[in-house]
């Protein structure tokens, strides 16, 4: 788990220096936040029958498509990447929170869909960003000076 925290507190202050154009001071606030915004929010979640061991990851997906609703009036191919991003996480932490109940009927299980989905998903981050900073070069680096 420390290496998928690790990943997301990068990515998010990222994208919040680069993307939205922060000073580094409060790029590294915001991604500070994240921790207080999960701890606060997973609550919510476990309260959702279908989530279940999965509910911790949720406040994931849901800040990257608020991410995405905040971004996207000023870069929609970026904001729509981040979609793309949240079905396929989605998609994986249900395949994930049925793995348990589909084990007595599937032998293989769906946990390593779970697996190879988030790896579709990371890898799919990295590339929506990676287009974004190619096509607009500098422009949240000289913001956020």
């Amino acid at each position: 788990m420390l290496p998928i925290l690790g990943y997301i507190l990068l990515y998010i202050f990222a994208v919040n220096r680069d993307v939205w154009g922060m000073p580094l001071w409060m790029a590294g606030l915001g991604t500070a936040l994240f921790v207080p915004y999960a701890a606060l929010t997973v609550p919510i979640w476990q309260g959702l029958p279908v989530l279940g061991v999965s509910a911790g990851y949720v406040p994931v997906p849901v800040l990257i498509a608020i991410y995405a609703v905040l971004l996207w009036p000023r870069y929609p191919e970026f904001a729509k990447g981040l979609m793309i991003g949240v079905a396929i996480l989605m998609l994986s932490l249900t395949l994930r929170s049925v793995d348990e109940t589909l084990c007595a009927r599937l032998p293989s299980g769906t946990h390593f869909a779970w697996h190879l989905l988030n790896a579709l998903m990371l890898g799919w981050m990295i590339e929506v960003y990676v287009r974004h900073i190619a096509a607009h070069p500098l422009e949240g680096l000289s913001r956020a000076r």
